[in-house]
């Protein structure tokens, strides 16, 4: 009888152990498996509370090769500890980056648990969300959420701020779980990432989305923006899932419709209200008939009322932004269009440099050539597998495999700057590693020595430049032994073919801290605008820091964004696949302490042109196209 009472009471302790963590009468809550490697817990559709202990968000993760991705793991430090035992019943891979898709805090202090485990833990944001937490909004909802849950024990002190930048229009890969990351700058908030885990085929839509809850629109958010991006994704072809912040995941027409058309009265009423020159309380009972199939929603009687109001000003700030929008646009920066001298070179210089191997057994990939440039004490920008990206907008791929590959190295760029700060061109610098259809050779392209000094207008000799382009020599070398650069089928032009370089200059008439407000003024118009047509900001790289930091602090900021046009590089690289090394292009802006003038340039077209002796009129055509587009876009920014 002793012996089957404490069998009982083993089998017993055992079903707890096994248990989902428990929040009383709401229920047991665990990770369910939505596809192969990803798994969501969809937490209690309501407020914040004592009874949920603060925890009320749809932690996702994503089981990897190497190790453990989670998004938005939670509200406050106790949680997260739940949340952390939770993924140990799945995995016992080391948890390896946290991405986070906005600033409020139910949806990130749960980090602080996950830092505990894993002080490297690599943990994602917007800059605008990691600027935010810093500068107040962390403290904001440490108030918020310690009044309503009294569950942030643990989670004060230090804030768990995320530690590494994620632009929009970027992908993100974590050991082959590629990510791609868009972001709105009117949205839910101006701090938003969405998320599209490129294998699963599944997007996180933060709290841009939600279902059977209402959530607040603060002072960062756009109502009206929140409508324009989920009328954007629900125009394109549909993927296999989406997650809200809030509510249960499903199909894309039942799981954004609902929230969508609730904001779409809301702002229809609101704009009613303008016109009619009437408060919101006055309208209220006719919205609320409307919204007849929303008042069970978690948070509507509480919400709807601020909603309507925020729908009202944003209407006013509409009206008000059209009356004044004659007056002024961008009144600090004036723009001054400068040409860029050529360099000339050597007879028989060659631009690209091709390294190949054999590849018959599968033993090299570009993640074994990422892994030697670290090793080699680079800093890798990027490494996207643009065959996801193609297959995705072309439904089809030229080569069997096709990275495009970014990355610079700290010291020499540092050194280089203090002379030549053209070297921006180049920093980062890029790749294309491919494997061509039918073939079993695995090739890597990048700018010779000749091709930088031609490009930046630094000479050949200097042995900065050729200590980088050793360096990488060297790296090929180790990276893939055996190897040999390979012979072009083309003599590049001796002669550039016209302007190498498409430079301009505006005027900043801001002065110390004034200059951080300015610049993030003026560099949210231009993404938005490149991004508008079709340019796609595959990286982001604040170099001046990187100086600052060494010591050198002569710049106010010194930044590199890695633009390309995904039409462009999928038709230029069918015959010229080399031409990764001019793409992603590097687009820097800089602006000396002191000076009045902020200085940008990027690479023209004409390098390509020449290096590759092209001769194709369909590669000519859609790369002038694209250059042609990009100086309107750049130069409308400057009106």
């Amino acid at each position: 009888m002793r012996k089957n009472l404490l069998m009982l009471g083993l089998l017993f302790l055992l079903a707890v152990s096994a248990q989902a963590f428990t929040l009383g009468k709401l229920g047991n809550f665990e990770f369910k498996k939505v596809y192969d490697n990803v798994y969501i817990m969809h937490g209690p559709v309501m407020n914040p509370s004592v009874e949920n202990e603060g925890f009320m968000n749809n932690p996702a993760l994503i089981v990897g090769k190497v190790g453990l991705i989670v998004i938005d793991p939670g509200g406050n430090y106790n949680v997260g500890k739940k949340i952390l035992a939770e993924i140990e019943k799945i995995s016992d891979k080391p948890i390896v980056a946290t991405i986070n898709t906005h600033k409020h805090g139910d949806h990130w202090f749960a980090n602080k648990a996950l830092l505990e485990k894993y002080p490297n833990l690599t943990m994602y944001a917007h800059p605008n969300m990691i600027k935010s937490v810093k500068e107040g909004e962390a403290q904001n909802w440490y108030d918020i959420l310690e009044r309503l849950s009294k569950n942030l024990k643990g989670t004060d002190k230090e804030f768990p701020y995320p530690n590494t930048t994620l632009e929009g229009n970027t992908i993100l890969d974590i050991d082959g779980d590629k990510f791609f990351i868009r972001y709105y700058h009117d949205g839910h908030t101006d701090t938003d990432l969405i998320i599209t885990h490129l294998n699963s085929q599944i997007m996180f839509l933060g709290d841009n989305l939600m279902k059977n809850r209402l959530g607040g629109f603060d002072s960062s958010s756009n109502m009206m923006g929140n409508i324009k991006l989920l009328e954007e994704i629900k125009a394109e072809p549909e993927l296999r899932l989406y997650v809200p912040g809030h509510g249960p995941s499903g199909k894309r027409d039942e799981t954004i419709d609902p929230f969508l058309n609730y904001v779409k009265i809301v702002v229809e009423e609101g704009g009613k209200a303008y016109e009619e020159d009437v408060e919101t309380y006055e309208i209220k009972d006719r919205v609320v008939a409307r919204l007849a199939d929303y008042v069970k929603w978690d948070a509507f009687d509480s919400q709807m009322g601020k909603h309507l109001m925020k729908a009202y000003s944003e209407w006013e700030e509409l009206d008000v932004d059209e009356e004044d929008s004659d007056e002024e646009a961008t009144p600090t920066i004036a723009p001054v269009v400068v040409a860029a001298k050529p360099a000339t070179r050597k007879e028989d210089a060659q631009d690209i440099r091709v390294y190949e191997i054999d590849n018959s057994d599968g033993k090299f990939s570009a993640d074994i050539i990422e892994k030697a440039f670290v090793d080699a004490g680079f800093y890798i920008s990027g490494n996207n597998d643009m065959n996801i990206a193609f297959k995705s907008k072309f439904q089809k791929t030229n080569h069997t495999a096709y990275n495009l590959f970014t990355l610079y190295k700290k010291d020499i760029v540092l050194s280089l700057v203090k002379d030549y700060p053209q070297v921006g061109l180049i920093s980062p610098l890029s790749m294309s590693i491919y494997t061509a259809t039918g073939s079993k050779k695995l090739s890597i392209s990048s700018l010779s020595l000749d091709g930088m000094a031609r490009l930046t207008g630094i000479p050949a000799n200097n042995k900065d430049l050729v200590k980088l382009s050793s360096l990488i020599e060297d790296v090929f070398k180790k990276a893939m032994p055996g190897g040999e650069f390979k012979k072009l089928p083309y003599k590049a032009s001796a002669k550039p073919v016209g302007k190498l370089v498409q430079t301009f200059e505006l005027e900043m008439s801001e002065q110390g801290a004034e200059v951080e407000d300015a610049l993030e003024d003026y560099q949210t118009y231009i993404e938005g605008e490149l991004e508008t047509v079709g340019f796609v900001i595959a990286g982001f790289n604040k170099l001046g820091e990187d100086f600052a930091e060494a010591g050198y602090d002569e710049y106010d900021f010194f930044d590199a964004y890695s633009l390309c046009k995904l039409p462009v590089i999928f038709e230029v690289s069918k015959k010229y696949p080399e031409a990764g090394a001019y793409a992603p292009c590097t687009f820097y802006m800089y602006k000396k302490k002191g000076d009045t003038k902020v200085h940008m340039a990027y690479p023209s077209v004409n390098n390509w042109f020449g290096a590759m002796a092209m001769e194709s009129k369909e590669s000519q055509k859609i790369l002038q196209d694209a250059e042609d587009l990009m100086i309107d876009t750049v130069n409308e920014t400057l009106e």
